[in-house]
């Protein structure tokens, strides 16, 4: 059994046309924001970040290359 103001109670059209532009571009604002807090490519950026430091500082690049296309 529904009570008189839930019998009575519709929204619009225009009402629901309203809410729901409202909630895409809120919903659109906080994927946004989660998309320029989240780096896709955090698994490259961890493995680049663990080879630091496993060259040796006296390292040539051009010597490193000689080397590769001998062997």
């Amino acid at each position: 059994m529904m009570c008189k103001t839930e019998d009575n109670t519709f929204a619009s059209d225009e009402n629901i046309l309203s809410i729901s532009k409202r909630l895409i571009r809120q919903n659109k604002e906080a994927y946004e924001v989660l998309a320029n807090q989240v780096n896709p490519r955090q698994d490259q950026v961890d493995i680049a970040k663990s080879l630091f430091g496993i060259l040796p500082k006296d390292a040539d690049v051009e010597e490193s290359r000689a080397e590769r296309l001998k062997a």
